[in-house]
C-alpha cells in the first residue's frame, strides 16, 4: 500500500510515530514455510520471524531513498488525518479500523522484537530491509535494476 505514494510523491505515510518495526522479507518467510514443511520436527511449533533489526519508519524511508536515488521522506499522520487518507483510497471501513488499530500497535513498539528464528531454520541471516528495498526499488518509483 505504500509503493504508490513513494513512487509518485516520496513520501511514506503513517502514524508509526518513532515506533520500531522489525521487518521480515517474505521471501524469507516462503524459505522458512519450506524448511518447516519439508522437514521434520516441527509439528505443533510456532516461529516469530523477524528481520534481523527493527526500524522507524524514518529508518525506513532514508534505505528507500538510498535505493531509489532519489529523496523518500516520512509523515507521521494523525489517526483522524491517517483514517481519512485510507478511506480516500477506497479501503473498506473494517479494513481503516484494522490497519489504525495495527499502526497504533506499532507507534507503542509492539513489533520492534528481533529473533533469530529464520537464520536458525533456514540456516543463513534474512535479508535486510537494503536488499528488499534495492530488489523492489521499480515498485517505489526507483530505476530498476
Amino acid at each position: 500500500m505504500s509503493a504508490q505514494p513513494v513512487a509518485e510523491q516520496g513520501v511514506l505515510y503513517g502514524m508509526t510515530g518513532e515506533g520500531r518495526i522489525s521487518y521480515v522479507d517474505t521471501r524469507d518467510i516462503a524459505a522458512v514455510a519450506a524448511r518447516v514443511l519439508t522437514s521434520p520436527g516441527h509439528q505443533g511449533n510456532s516461529y516469530t520471524l523477524t528481520g534481523h533489526e527493527a526500524l522507524s519508519a524514518a529508518e525506513v524511508a532514508e534505505r528507500l531513498s538510498a535505493a531509489n536515488g532519489r529523496e523518500v521522506r516520512y509523515v507521521d499522520l494523525p489517526p483522524d488525518a491517517f483514517r481519512q487518507a485510507l478511506a480516500g483510497a477506497g479501503l473498506p471501513d473494517r479494513l481503516v479500523d484494522a490497519l489504525i488499530v495495527g499502526n497504533t500497535r506499532l507507534a507503542a513498539g509492539d513489533r520492534a522484537a528481533v529473533s533469530d528464528e529464520v537464520a536458525r531454520l533456514t540456516g543463513r541471516p534474512p535479508r535486510t530491509f537494503e536488499v528488499f528495498a534495492a530488489d523492489h526499488r521499480a515498485a517505489f518509483g526507483g530505476q530498476p535494476s
